[in-house]
């Protein structure tokens, strides 16, 4: 099995046919087809379904698709790795961002650490914690910037400080309580939150015997402040996501009673970064945090 194979064959997939994986790699079709059918014999089973204008992969084509997409991210950061190793001077920082705290990062760290290392270029990745993890795991990124919850088994972490969580809302629902809300008191209100903090928010309400009126859940802490200045209820964010999108129509009370989380959070592979520039990332961003 060859590498060349399995990128003729991760073009396939990607195609959806032999014939557009050729025009892709800028081939006629016969040598595609025979790679494939050379990988197929090898592996001793049928990677995808003929006769069809789009192919169907198997069980055991989506198998190998997993381990081809991890198998060439990881030979394209071993490359990437040898030419990066001596300096972070130049090259490319590959980091994955959480998608909330994408304009905090800009601010806080990439602003500083470019002026630092003007030379260098960037790849971002944005998407939920979860997403940033397999491709750091799989090589396709540096470093990341995430929020906790989330297992840290096989990863070395650098957290910063809990953030406080606030209620989020018009003065139509906050006007009462400008500066701290209970728990208690936001039970009556009508909530707002993020998917991945809703079990833990229900766990805390629970714990005190109350009953919460959620009537959105959603999959970014920013639709929640978007929903909020609509007037549609109360949000919870934490204190940084407020700090770098402050809305004029919107007031803000520290939740009491409620356990800071959510703590933005770098992640490497356990083994450290592979490039330069990656671990020059990394020590920048301690340095900046006292980490």
């Amino acid at each position: 099995m060859e590498l060349l194979q399995m990128k003729y064959y991760k073009a396939v997939v990607e195609a959806g046919s032999i014939n557009g994986a050729a025009k892709v790699l800028r081939m006629t079709q016969p040598p595609v087809s025979m790679q494939i059918r050379l990988l197929e014999k090898e592996l001793g089973c049928t990677l995808f379904a003929r006769g069809n204008r789009k192919i169907k992969l198997t069980e055991e084509g989506k198998i190998f698709y997993d381990y081809v997409v991890r198998i060439l991210n990881m030979t394209e950061s071993a490359t990437t790795s040898v030419l990066d190793c001596h300096t972070a001077n130049m090259g490319t920082l590959h980091i994955g961002v959480v998608s909330s705290i994408a304009e905090l990062a800009v601010q806080r760290w990439f602003k500083g650490f470019s002026q630092k290392y003007p030379l260098v270029n960037y790849k971002i990745y944005e998407g939920d914690s979860y997403g940033i993890l397999e491709k750091l795991k799989t090589r396709v990124i540096d470093v990341a910037i995430i929020r906790r919850p989330f297992s840290a088994r096989g990863v070395l972490t650098y957290s910063l400080a809990p953030q406080s969580l606030l209620a989020i809302g018009t003065k139509t629902y906050l006007q009462a309580w400008p500066e701290q809300i209970t728990i208690k008191q936001l039970e009556a209100l009508p909530l707002i939150v993020y998917r991945r903090w809703a079990n833990i928010l229900d766990n805390a309400f629970a714990v005190k015997g109350y009953s919460p009126r959620i009537i959105c859940v959603a999959e970014d802490v920013r639709t929640c402040m978007s929903w909020a200045a609509a007037g549609l209820g109360v949000a919870i964010a934490p204190r940084d996501i407020w700090q770098s999108e402050p809305r004029k129509n919107l007031m803000v009370s520290t939740i009491k009673g409620l356990t800071p989380m959510a703590e933005t959070t770098l992640v490497l592979n356990e083994n450290g970064c592979d490039t330069a520039v990656g671990r020059a990332f990394a020590e920048y961003f301690r340095a900046q945090n006292g980490l």
